[in-house]
């Protein structure tokens, strides 16, 4: 575990957070992808398609996190390109107009 694990912490738990020394690295990513109903709430229904982004997170070299997140595919397609690679999808997602559910960009 990295000596300053309150980064750490920061960094899993507050979307909006980058501390020095988070690194993601995109290993995987696959469109036309459905998602299971499992992956969704109960009265959520699904998009069309989606985007699956596959990343491994990285904290001062060392890896903490695998995800695979998935994003409907117009959303997707308004995101700035390569964006996955610099930042939290769900932080950008929700920065994006239209997608905060008060229309608002949250405040960080």
């Amino acid at each position: 575990m990295p000596a300053v694990t309150g980064d750490l912490d920061l960094a899993i738990n507050n979307p909006f957070a980058a501390p020095k020394g988070f690194v993601f690295e995109i290993l995987k990513v696959r469109r036309g992808t459905p998602v299971s109903q499992e992956l969704l709430g109960p009265d959520d229904r699904p998009a069309d398609e989606y985007v699956c982004v596959r990343k491994l997170h990285t904290y001062s070299g060392e890896p903490f996190c695998y995800a695979e997140i998935y994003v409907p595919a117009r959303v997707f397609e308004t995101l700035p390109r390569d964006i996955a690679r610099n930042r939290k999808l769900l932080a950008t997602v929700l920065e994006e107009p239209g997608n905060h559910p008060s229309g608002a960009k949250p405040s960080h």
